[in-house]
């Protein structure tokens, strides 16, 4: 293999795997916080849906009255009322088994979370006298994963693209670079048995190692 393609691969392969590596830190923290604001909305559901369901409020009907007119109603949007029990594991008839750290982040008094796919899940904890409930929100956001997978559609096709232009700018390069070191060969070349007395012009080569190698 000749040594432009050698250098032409070898920047093209480090280009891959630094772009590889920048699109995974991307995918990951895109991932992970895409769907904050779509938890936010759930987690706000089930403190209204408390209020109405489990408080004897005077205000319980302008809470309702303001779900219903203005609030928006979440794609697959579900609502789960049940009484917690510290000695037995809740049972909720949801879309999906809800593993047992949701009821257990729940138990500790704080929001829990959990998601399956597009199938989004959002509950919390009680207390009504001496009565504990546990409510929970089911919701799908096909929004977020829209963008989630345009963000992938982008993020391959840069790849491929960037891949592309690395190995075209490292053909450039390696071929610009290794100017010099062909005209030293085709130099060398001349110089015969009849002509022992021609030298190579150091000077045209500049200060560098490619100077260095023509007055060897």
């Amino acid at each position: 293999m000749q040594l432009a393609k050698k250098i032409t691969l070898l920047f093209a392969i480090l280009s891959a795997v630094i772009i590889s590596l920048l699109s995974g830190f991307v995918w990951y923290f895109s991932n992970e916080f895409a769907f904050e604001d779509f938890y936010k909305r759930l987690e706000a559901r089930v403190n209204i849906a408390a209020q109405i369901k489990l408080f004897n409020d005077e205000n319980n009907d302008a809470y309702s009255k303001m779900r219903s007119q203005y609030l928006e109603r979440l794609p697959s949007e579900k609502e789960y009322v049940i009484k917690a029990d510290t000695n037995t594991h809740p049972v909720i008839q949801t879309d999906d088994a809800l593993p047992k750290s949701f009821f257990t982040k729940i138990n500790q008094g704080k929001t829990a979370r959990y998601r399956k796919e597009n199938h989004f899940y959002a509950g919390k904890y009680f207390e009504v006298g001496k009565q504990g409930y546990i409510v929970v929100i089911a919701a799908n956001d096909p929004f977020g994963f829209r963008e989630l997978r345009n963000l992938q559609k982008i993020l391959i096709a840069g790849f491929f693209l960037s891949v592309l232009l690395s190995f075209v700018v490292g053909w450039k390069f390696s071929n610009y670079t290794l100017v010099p070191l062909r005209n030293i060969i085709k130099s060398m070349k001349k110089i015969k048995a009849e002509n022992l007395h021609l030298r190579l012009d150091a000077k045209s080569y500049g200060g560098d190692e490619m100077s260095e190698l023509a007055q060897t």
